[in-house]
């Protein structure tokens, strides 16, 4: 599962930044045909959860920002931590 964070957040953070800058999401038809209004709701409501958290997090004020700085921080402490648990099993 450590595996997959990366790369989910990845992913998260490219759709991400092919979405709009305001705030007011609108599915598009195929999203429509695909998902129910329910459905929907708690897409928007989840990413909605994780902009506030990328927000608080990074104390950005546009969302793109945010994000990109997230992303940044994270990759940080990816490398960081790889490069000391490298240089742990090396000498052990």
């Amino acid at each position: 599962m450590k595996k997959l964070t990366i790369p989910i957040l990845a992913v998260l953070a490219i759709l991400q930044s092919c979405t709009p800058t305001s705030k007011n999401l609108v599915a598009d038809e195929t999203a429509k045909k695909i998902f129910n209004s329910t459905e929907l709701n708690g897409i928007e409501k989840t990413i909605s959860f994780v902009d506030s958290i990328i927000l608080d997090n990074t104390n950005a004020t546009d969302i793109n920002q945010g994000y990109h700085a997230y992303f940044d921080k994270l990759k940080t402490l990816y490398f960081r931590r790889k490069n000391i648990s490298g240089a742990c099993e090396r000498h052990s």
